[in-house]
């Protein structure tokens, strides 16, 4: 509610983070505030992990537990941006490629999103499905962009969500 009186259909994009902020596991512990409340915890467990084993827990806990709505209103609230015209991104630090019994967790991400009613495609539909091969390769693939999704394959690459961001908007050509 707060961010309604700033948007317009000249010049604004909203750019919505996935996880733990639009959707989180119905799983108690892996749920944000419960994190913070058990912190050392959560840190002593990760404490030993290198980042490519942080990358692959984290996305274990996504995949492998059942997600919910963090906001009831929030698929709503995109669907008044799109009859508004006012587009709107998926950014997420997910992997792209393969995990477990996923094979393509792009595809995985987009229909996870659209299952709780959230739907990104009308934003750049000018933008075909993209691998964004000029970054370096994690975990076999490369982040990728699918339907208002953008994907930037966890964190243990050299590369940041704002690296690829920025090159999305290069793809796109918004400006």
């Amino acid at each position: 509610e707060e961010v309604r009186p700033y948007l317009s259909p000249q010049g604004t994009l909203v750019v919505f983070d996935v996880d733990m902020v639009l959707l989180h596991s119905r799983e108690p512990a892996f749920q944000m505030p419960n994190m913070i409340a058990h912190r050392s915890l959560a840190r002593d467990l990760m404490e030993g992990l290198s980042r490519v084993e942080k990358d692959l827990l984290l996305n274990l806990m996504i995949t492998q537990s059942e997600l919910e709505l963090i906001e009831e209103k929030m698929p709503q609230f995109v669907r008044e941006l799109k009859e508004k015209e006012i587009p709107a991104l998926a950014l997420t630090g997910i992997l792209s490629g393969g995990l477990e019994s996923i094979p393509d967790m792009t595809s995985w991400r987009v229909e996870s999103l659209k299952s709780f009613g959230y739907d990104f495609s009308y934003s750049f539909p000018e933008v075909p499905p993209t691998t964004l091969e000029h970054f370096s390769k994690a975990f076999d693939s490369y982040p990728k962009y699918a339907e208002g999704v953008l994907i930037t394959n966890g964190s243990s690459g050299s590369y940041t969500k704002g690296d690829v961001l920025i090159t999305f908007f290069e793809l796109a050509a918004y400006h």
